[in-house]
């Protein structure tokens, strides 16, 4: 799992949020369907991030490549109607609304499913708002295994249809914690902290990530996953070891000095000195 991940999650189920024709009835948790049967009983799309897997190389957890099958249920349990705006013509007159009834039978559901199935993929790869601009952000790419499952179930009498429809995707890889937030996480935290019941997780994210903050060289530790002593003997750690765990930049060397025994001494500029 990772904060990716659950970002993906909530920029789609925000996206579709009031952008679809089920209005707000969309869920980032489980929904019993016996619960959409009463008789205000609406359309509804459920929002689900569930397995995924990693390719890992090394060391390296962050920055590896991965997937999330992010899952969208949609549930119809009753007879609905669309409404189609009023088309303005050449003529100047505007010609009357059309109200579109999806029965309740089970072809009308299922052309209603379909419908809302068009909709969330319309609003995911081509809404301008905000969130739906930022789920394209953070998804690098959609995968080729997509796939889709209808059903139907009955309680007391009562008929629901369903379908699951489930997109492989790769997220953006989690920043490396004690590093700068990138223009991509500081959009998503300043776009959450704008919405009340988010706000807290964004300012926990942001602690989160920005918390301790790391110099450049044990960035480069966190960000492949290497000892000190690997990231040393590359070249990239400081030279004097009591430098190991300071939370500054390194001193810069001030002088090297070379004796007859080949010996050298690393002399920096706050005094510290190594053999």
């Amino acid at each position: 799992m990772s904060l990716a991940v659950c970002a993906v999650r909530i920029c789609a189920y925000m996206a579709l949020k009031n952008a679809t024709s089920v209005a707000d009835r969309v869920f980032d948790s489980v929904v019993d369907p016996r619960a959409l049967l009463g008789k205000d009983a609406s359309p509804t799309i459920v929002v689900l991030a569930e397995q995924g897997k990693k390719i890992i190389m090394g060391r390296d957890l962050l920055a590896a490549e991965h997937s999330v099958d992010l899952a969208f249920e949609m549930f119809v349990a009753k007879a609905t109607t669309i409404t189609i705006p009023a088309a303005h013509t050449d003529s100047g007159e505007d010609e009357p609304a059309d109200i579109i009834e999806y029965a309740a039978t089970d072809a009308a559901y299922e052309n209603r499913l379909r419908r809302i199935a068009y909709e969330i993929d319309a609003v995911l790869t081509g809404d301008p708002g905000p969130w739906a601009e930022m789920f394209r952000r953070l998804v690098v790419r959609f995968l080729p295994d997509a796939g889709w499952g209808r059903g139907a179930d009955s309680d007391g009498g009562r008929k629901f249809n369903f379908i699951r429809e489930i997109y492989s995707v790769e997220p953006v890889a989690d920043p490396v914690r004690g590093a700068p937030l990138s223009e991509l996480w500081s959009d998503l935290f300043d776009l959450m902290a704008a919405v009340p019941d988010l706000k807290p997780l964004s300012l926990d994210w942001r602690s989160l990530i920005t918390t301790p903050t790391l110099p450049a060289w044990r960035l480069a530790a966190a960000t492949l996953g290497l000892t000190y002593r690997e990231l040393r003997s590359m070249g990239l750690a400081p030279v004097l070891d009591h430098q190991a765990t300071d939370a500054a930049e390194p001193a810069m060397l001030a002088s090297v000095t070379l004796d007859p025994e080949d010996f050298a001494i690393y002399q920096d500029a706050a005094g510290g000195s190594a053999t």
